[in-house]
């Protein structure tokens, strides 16, 4: 009788243990990807392509605000197009990125708060907040190409 008592308690001590390890574990995955996507999400708020096809400039918000005072960090990146011999897209090459800062009172940057204007040699990017003036921002083409 006693025997049968203690091996129903070691049962019931396994089945708790287990239970406590996976709701441990669901917690720890839960925080995990919290945390992942507040602190290295990337959302695309703008794709632009130059007008001859060779360059795309994204404007990418990195996470969102933390509060309703926190500016919006944008990451902006210029990509020259790789192209095969048929003329086909085979890959995109960096050729320059900065990061930046944007007030917007802890809103999310939209398509209103960005411009891009494609010149011969350069591309100029514009970027309103709602508590700042707007920045300029000037990336060059490489070779001067003309879109």
């Amino acid at each position: 009788m006693e025997n049968e008592n203690t091996e129903a308690m070691k049962k019931k001590k396994k089945i708790v243990t287990l239970i406590i390890g996976l709701f441990l574990l669901s917690a720890g995955i839960g925080l995990g990807l919290y945390f992942h996507k507040t602190t290295v999400a990337l959302t695309t708020v703008i794709k632009e392509t130059s007008p001859d096809k060779a360059y795309t400039v994204t404007i990418q918000q990195v996470n969102a605000p933390k509060s309703t005072f926190s500016p919006a960090k944008l990451k902006v990146t210029l990509f020259k197009r790789k192209r095969n011999q048929a003329g086909e897209t085979v890959s995109f090459q960096e050729i320059d990125t900065f990061q930046t800062k944007v007030s917007c009172s802890g809103a999310n940057m939209s398509l209103q708060s960005c411009k891009v204007q494609w010149q011969e040699e350069q591309v100029v990017i514009t970027l309103s907040g709602q508590k700042q003036a707007d920045t300029i921002h000037i990336m060059t083409l490489p070779e001067g190409n003309t879109p």
